[in-house]
């Protein structure tokens, strides 16, 4: 909800009691949405938070943020008139370098799988929601499907393998194929049952264990190997008329043969901001709901 105040720096003792007051859950919702954030990318995630109740997805489903710190949050609730759920990163995980990112994702995933929620949908800042559409819906889908989308990307060969490099021992890792990139073809979504053993296979027993992630250590792609070999998800691999040896997500440049009708009826939920103004602007019918990277 939005919280209509006039605050001033002499108001911080005020905020951070007042939001440290939150409810956990709220509303009988079974999906968390969260995105962490850093103050370079408040303006970003202000326009996110807005376009998220523009489309009235706050009826199925939660708002979050994992901020590093409690002077961020009272930051943003200042800036923005945002008075939204949010976590605070706990001093034991490292959050001064750029691996932060992933450590804020993963811990927020850990915290928010314990709330009663059924499914998670992480963000980041630069995102935007387009279209009006029940989360829980696309959530239960994802899962009834088991689908991961893939396409082979050559760009990324260090991310890949580090990624990988926490299921290498798995007897069936080598059926997975390095060449293949899965970041943002889809909505990140964690089913919350499965968060528990996920972070087992990880080795995160500790808050200290969440230390062990780098900036290459993807979220998403972690779970992504962790669906493939331990929940029966299959990979879709994309053709190169819908994206060429990149994401959707990342794709700015029409790819050869590029099709819009078979885009269409592949039902992707996600694209850059580039695809979207050129599948808007040919008033195509689409599913896409989450345009990403607003900053690039």
């Amino acid at each position: 909800m939005k919280l209509n105040i006039t605050a001033t720096i002499d108001d911080t003792e005020w905020l951070c009691n007042a939001i440290s007051t939150i409810d956990r859950r709220g509303g009988g919702r079974h999906v968390a949405v969260c995105c962490p954030v850093h103050p370079p990318k408040f303006a970003f995630l202000k326009n996110c938070i807005e376009h998220f109740y523009r489309h009235n997805l706050n009826l199925s489903a939660d708002f979050w943020i994992v901020f590093s710190n409690m002077q961020e949050a009272v930051q943003f609730t200042m800036m923005s008139r945002f008075f939204e759920k949010f976590l605070i990163m706990p001093n034991e995980i490292d959050t001064s370098t750029r691996d932060a990112i992933n450590r804020k994702k993963l811990y927020a995933v850990s915290e928010l799988s314990k709330m009663g929620y059924d499914y998670i949908i992480m963000l980041d800042a630069d995102f935007t929601f387009v279209r009006t559409v029940d989360l829980e819906f696309i959530c239960n889908r994802f899962w009834e499907e088991k689908i991961i989308i893939s396409c082979y990307c050559s760009r990324y060969p260090k991310i890949v393998g580090q990624s990988f490099s926490h299921f290498k021992n798995h007897p069936k890792s080598n059926k997975i194929d390095l060449r293949l990139y899965s970041w943002l073809n889809q909505p990140c979504i964690y089913k919350c049952d499965t968060v528990r053993n996920f972070f087992n296979i990880l080795g995160v027993n500790v808050l200290q264990d969440f230390n062990k992630f780098v900036w290459e250590d993807f979220d998403y792609l972690l779970y992504a190997y962790y669906l493939l070999l331990y929940e029966n998800f299959k990979e879709y691999i994309m053709p190169d008329w819908i994206a060429s040896f990149a994401p959707f997500s990342e794709t700015k440049v029409l790819p050869e043969n590029f099709s819009l009708d078979k885009v269409v009826g592949a039902r992707l939920l996600i694209c850059s901001k580039q695809m979207y103004f050129y599948i808007q602007s040919n008033k195509s019918d689409n599913e896409i709901i989450l345009v990403t990277h607003l900053d690039r």
